[in-house]
């Protein structure tokens, strides 16, 4: 129990004037001295009944959206309150989070709370980090008034639960086999190495002597040790596409996306490969993680950095050259057949501008940028998870990106699109949960 500075008055008063009392021999001094310490007396006992009162009127039912879940996968909690503020005091109640889970946003306490009867609902979203049982182990409970302070813990049965149990990822699925991302060559320090010597260098005590060169070690009389190239596994890249914050989205739909993510995410790692992330927001790239292995960091950034950004650059539906010579054959097939003068006008129209478009040989800094990505990460496999709102003219660039690689793109978005308009050379799939393979 704290003291509050009312109280810590009182009590300095109290031992003044009872000290004046004893040294002056003032009987009035020491009755005002003794009517303090029963008033401190009588609030302290008048503070504990009232904190009993509210203890036992608290009631609490919560609830998760699925008590079972993964490792990293994010779950709703509702937490029902009621209870009954007492005259004088006031209460907070704060939820308490298991250790092993984290709180990713919401509320997990009330304001400050008068007399009377309260009704109210927490909710808030929580990631658990570590698999396992874990029960929510109930709450804290503040009461207080202007003289004293205390915290209640909230315990027993009738305010724990429910259980949450957190599977690691080979209790629901069966992980995939590495070998189709293939390998390559690193100068990166990596505990499997190729035959490829990269250089020779003088031996150190803590070198292994199955790597000595005993050619080079018996012609300049000093041992000489091999380094090999290491050889990594190409690393699968995760996109994700932000909505535009200045414009109008489904929220249901884009965290449906964000727990597909995560769970693309943990089971990538689980079977035992490095991630690559990107994360872009239309034709502007946010934020990109490479070769990385450690799932506690991609949930971080998961929780931190996926949320609706503002869009500072558009490609506003660009098309393909290639796509414009086709047009063009189609525009001199269309002139051959028409003779309606404002139909050839349009079509002469249409074929100056394409020309024009052929013309300019620049290319737009999106296609550069994602370029560059492809060659340094080198994928096996992209997927890019949408909501393929508006212009998804960044999209199909990036599936022309990835045909020029050669590298299996996945399109994932919660619900069916035309894909058509993205990449039409390609063929397109439906597997049934919200996904296109380009």
């Amino acid at each position: 129990m704290k003291v509050k500075r009312c109280t810590r008055a009182i009590i300095t008063a109290f031992l003044l004037l009872l000290s004046s009392a004893l040294i002056l021999d003032n009987p009035g001094l020491l009755f005002v001295s003794l009517a303090l310490w029963i008033l401190i007396i009588f609030r302290y006992f008048l503070f504990i009944s009232r904190t009993k009162s509210v203890t036992t009127s608290v009631q609490i039912v919560r609830a998760v959206d699925n008590i079972h879940t993964r490792q990293g996968i994010s779950r709703t909690v509702t937490a029902c309150l009621t209870i009954t503020g007492e005259d004088g005091v006031r209460a907070v109640y704060a939820e308490v989070i298991p250790a092993g889970l984290q709180v990713e946003d919401g509320e997990i306490q009330t304001h400050s709370l008068p007399k009377g009867s309260h009704e109210l609902t927490l909710n808030y979203r929580i990631t658990p980090l570590i698999h396992g049982d874990l029960k929510f182990s109930g709450g804290l409970l503040t009461v207080q008034d202007a003289f004293f302070e205390t915290e209640i813990a909230l315990y027993c049965s009738s305010f724990t639960g429910p259980v949450l149990h957190i599977h690691p990822y080979p209790l629901f699925e069966k992980s995939r086999s590495n070998s189709k991302y293939g390998e390559f060559e690193s100068y990166k320090i990596l505990p499997q190495k190729s035959s490829c010597v990269k250089t020779y260098r003088k031996y150190l005590h803590s070198d292994d002597s199955r790597t000595i060169d005993w050619k080079l070690t018996a012609k300049y009389d000093t041992l000489y040790v091999r380094e090999y190239n290491s050889l990594e596994k190409y690393s699968p890249i995760i996109i994700v596409d932000l909505p535009d914050l200045e414009q109008e989205f489904d929220e249901k739909k884009f965290s449906d996306l964000i727990r597909a993510v995560s769970g693309n995410v943990e089971k990538t790692l689980r079977g035992g490969s490095s991630l690559s992330l990107l994360i872009i927001s239309g034709p502007n790239i946010i934020f990109s993680l490479f070769g990385e292995h450690d799932l506690v960091r991609f949930t971080t950034i998961i929780s931190e950095r996926l949320h609706p950004h503002t869009r500072l650059h558009h490609l506003y539906r660009s098309r393909t050259k290639s796509d414009i010579r086709k047009d063009l054959k189609k525009l001199s097939h269309m002139g051959d057949e028409l003779r309606e003068d404002n139909v050839i006008l349009h079509l002469s129209r249409l074929n100056t501008i394409y020309h024009q478009h052929l013309l300019d040989s620049g290319i737009n800094k999106f296609s550069l940028q994602i370029s560059r990505v492809f060659s340094s990460v080198k994928p096996d496999e992209i997927s890019l998870f949408s909501l393929c709102t508006g212009d998804i003219s960044y999209i199909r660039e990036i599936a022309v990106q990835a045909r020029y690689g050669r590298v299996r793109l996945k399109v994932r978005t919660p619900e069916e699109k035309n894909f058509m308009r993205l990449n039409p050379l390609c063929e397109m799939f439906w597997d049934g949960i919200g996904e296109r393979i380009v």
